[in-house]
């Protein structure tokens, strides 16, 4: 689905319909009947965030009878808590327009009746003095489309990992036992380097059994149970330290708790995908995965000692986009910070009304 239009192109058709109306016309008037043709949300904001107008399809995502419900209110109100940071910097950026830069993001709106919507957030200038709009645009059946994929996705990432596990590894076991078997039964007499190429041949087969079943349960870990999201993060990371030589590890308060299956696997592929970067992107030889809960949310950080960027231009490849997305199947944050030569940190953080049955 297209992002909303760039708002120089919408600024430069409210100009020109402004342009062929009598002067007599109010300014305003001539932007919301322009604005109140298009089914997303639109909404003009004074600089301090408060709504001065809106258009019709904007009352319909906000659940309120008419216009004057939102009026003079601060369309932060109307988001989730937690994505009303991120709108205050757009805000602040859009309020001055030489760093203003069009950017489109996505947070969640609720609704009058506590509903909550997925949206797709635009900034955009217009020809009025101290006014910015913002363009909502509703994603909540692409986002529900989305998560369908990933339940889809996840198992056939279940179906690989049997395949492995039933067929690959059972298979290369066999090998490993029967070269082992057979190096042991070596005449006494056998050259040397026969020896050393049969030890080899051995220790070589052991290691292929034991990457196959790390890939097998990083493809679809056990994350059913008391703690099971806990111990499968051990493992990742001790795989991640076996198989990069790198210094990973996990460190688990309240490894015990009870969770939600789909909490736990978005948050274990998240830590997969945050790990990935850091070695791939950050070329960084130390990682620490990190999970902690407390009487009201639960947060999982990554941090690695990586090279960093920065953090006014982060980057925008798919593995922050699927971190994001993933977070917001699940209803979670996920936050990142970062300086050039001093690695990154991401969090991903729910709150206890998520968390499954104690």
């Amino acid at each position: 689905m297209p992002r909303p239009k760039k708002s120089p192109v919408v600024e430069q058709v409210l100009q020109t319909e402004i342009e062929a109306v009598p002067e007599s016309l109010n300014v305003e008037d001539v932007l919301m009947s322009f604005l109140d043709t298009t089914p997303d949300g639109v909404v003009l904001l004074d600089a301090k965030g408060l709504i001065v107008r809106a258009n019709v399809s904007s009352t319909r995502l906000f659940g309120v009878g008419n216009r004057s419900k939102l009026l003079q209110k601060s369309l932060a109100s109307f988001l989730d808590p937690s994505d009303r940071e991120e709108f205050g910097r757009h805000l602040a950026a859009a309020n001055h327009h030489d760093t203003f830069d069009n950017v489109s993001y996505d947070a969640r709106v609720r609704g009058a009746a506590g509903q909550i919507r997925f949206v797709e957030i635009s900034f955009g200038s217009t020809p009025l003095p101290n006014v910015v709009s913002v363009f909502i645009r509703d994603v909540t059946k692409r986002r529900n489309l989305e998560a369908e994929l990933l339940i889809v996705a996840g198992e056939e990432r279940r179906r690989l990992a049997a395949d492995l596990h039933d067929s690959l590894c059972q298979e290369m076991s066999a090998v490993h036992f029967g070269v082992a078997s057979i190096s042991r039964q070596l005449p006494a007499e056998s050259p040397p380097k026969l020896r050393e190429l049969a030890n080899s041949v051995t220790t070589l087969a052991e290691s292929t059994v034991n990457h196959a079943r790390t890939i097998a349960h990083g493809l679809s870990p056990i994350l059913t149970g008391d703690g099971a999201l806990g111990y499968s993060l051990q493992l990742f990371a001790k795989g991640i330290s076996d198989i990069h030589q790198v210094q990973c590890v996990f460190t688990g308060e309240h490894s015990d708790l009870p969770l939600d299956e789909d909490i736990a696997t978005q948050f274990y592929h998240i830590a997969q995908e945050a790990t990935s970067n850091a070695l791939h992107h950050g070329k960084a030889s130390a990682i620490q995965i990190s999970m902690v809960h407390n009487a009201n949310e639960l947060v999982m950080t990554v941090r690695d000692n990586g090279c960093g960027f920065d953090p006014s231009t982060p980057p925008t490849g798919r593995g922050i986009r699927f971190m994001r997305y993933r977070a917001g199947v699940i209803n979670a944050t996920l936050k990142l910070k970062s300086r050039i030569g001093r690695g990154t940190e991401i969090s991903c953080r729910t709150t206890h009304m998520e968390l499954g049955p104690k």
